[in-house]
């Protein structure tokens, strides 16, 4: 009974997200057609036109673990569902049966398997152009959707849909280490790796953890352009290639950010070890000493947990400093991975 209670919960739940979603995409396609988004759902709104938008949203629920029978029934129900959004010209819809608001509540993008196409609409224009720009960055490395509109006016862009199948994790973060050689190879061809000295953060780092040996060593660090939210979810594979996708959060930071952040991410969220064990265990160093050449340094393996604490204390006085979470997450994985930590 419990099973069948959770399912009915949670095709409940996907109704519900249904029904929302239906009023959302009105309200969008409002905003696209007539440039005036107006929402009755609490926290859902973007200013009028002529004016910096806003757009905010509450969050639905994941669908991470929930039961097999209630995930196919909650696919058949899209098969048959679609969302349409008006476009600017009579013969152009959207038919979206998916729509996916940002973890950062900046965008929503809505899919439309139709016109093999997917809308993003963004909070601004400022922002729809930065990710547009740090899109254009990333694309002399790795493999990215292309774009096939954008309309300023609106904050919206239209970008082609890559087919997906499941990503392998293993093959994708190899693609990532292939990719990080070349991009920061382009970084430094253009002058944009450079040296930083980081000691008080560092100091933070000791005072919520405690005393370490591998903290008292030198505190400067290289930094470069970084993805800034690159794992398995924001690799889109289509049975040949691989591509990213989700630019927001691009920005300079320590050099082997993507390369941890990972790693990392695939730990916590995936509650997988591989990539951990993997790093730790020196499958990955020959990616490494490449890397590490590119930014001018060598590659030391006996420095692996250094490395790590490095990325640990970029995460910790990063954007990921708001959420109460972080700490006991850190101190979690330093028990099981930091052999100097108490």
């Amino acid at each position: 009974m419990g099973n069948l209670h959770q399912v009915l919960r949670t095709l409940h739940i996907a109704f519900i997200k249904s029904k929302r979603n239906r009023i959302i995409m009105k309200s969008l396609s409002n905003y696209v057609t007539n440039g005036v988004y107006e929402n009755a759902i609490t926290f859902d709104y973007i200013k009028k036109r002529g004016v910096d938008s806003q757009l905010t949203v509450s969050t639905f629920s994941s669908y991470h673990s929930i039961p097999k029978i209630a995930k196919h029934l909650i696919l058949l129900i899209n098969k048959f569902v679609a969302y349409r959004i008006k476009g600017l010209s009579k013969d152009k819809v959207y038919n979206g049966s998916e729509i996916i608001i940002s973890s950062s509540l900046s965008e929503y993008k809505i899919f439309d398997f139709h016109h093999k196409s997917v809308l993003t609409l963004y909070s601004s224009i400022d922002k729809m152009m930065q990710v547009e720009r740090n899109k254009q960055i990333f694309s002399i490395a790795y493999k990215t959707p292309s774009t096939y509109s954008v309309c300023r006016d609106r904050s919206f862009v239209v970008e082609e849909m890559i087919p997906h199948e499941a990503v392998n994790v293993e093959n994708a973060f190899a693609y990532l280490c292939e990719n990080m050689n070349v991009f920061i190879k382009k970084q430094r061809e253009r002058n944009n790796i450079y040296e930083i000295d980081f000691k008080s953060s560092w100091f933070h780092f000791k005072n919520k953890f405690g005393d370490s040996c591998m903290l008292e060593e030198g505190t400067i660090t290289i930094m470069c352009f970084t993805h800034g939210d690159l794992w398995s979810s924001n690799i889109i594979y289509d049975g040949s290639n691989y591509y990213v996708t989700d630019f927001e959060h691009a920005d300079k930071r320590y050099f082997l950010y993507d390369f941890f952040f990972f790693i990392f991410t695939e730990w916590h969220l995936n509650k997988n070890p591989l990539l951990v064990d993997n790093y730790f265990g020196g499958n990955y160093d020959r990616y490494l000493y490449a890397i590490f050449d590119q930014v001018g340094y060598s590659y030391n393996p006996n420095k692996r947990q250094k490395y790590f604490l490095t990325f640990l204390v970029f995460i910790m006085s990063g954007r990921w400093l708001e959420y109460d979470a972080i700490n006991p997450l850190i101190e979690n994985f330093l028990k099981l991975y930091i052999s100097s930590y108490k």
